[in-house]
């Protein structure tokens, strides 16, 4: 199973519009899952709503992968990710030096 492929199987079949609609569900899913861990109370399954997160950042995943393939981005999605990893790392090690 190439998931290149899939994705563009996916996108033949249902088209851009149909693809992007499903990514900004996705989305709006997970957030919602986020938010509703956020209240969890002591009445609430905390392992049952880590799953159910999990479940949805797959989900999402799954759709920015094909949003990757559909707007033919991979290199560049690729360098900003590094940028945003190394941006991280150093307000990492900036806060690091405040508690010092």
């Amino acid at each position: 199973m190439v998931k290149q492929n899939i994705y563009e199987e996916a996108l033949s079949l249902k088209g851009e519009m149909s693809q992007i609609d499903i990514t900004i569900e996705e989305a709006a899913e997970l957030i919602q899952r986020l938010i509703k861990y956020k209240r969890i109370n002591e009445g609430y399954d905390k392992m049952l709503a880590i799953e159910n997160i999990t479940e949805e950042m797959v989900d999402t995943l799954i759709m920015i992968e094909q949003m990757i393939v559909t707007f033919d981005v991979k290199k560049k999605f690729d360098e900003i990710k590094v940028k945003k990893l190394e941006r991280l790392r150093m307000r990492l090690d900036a806060c690091k030096e405040g508690k010092k």
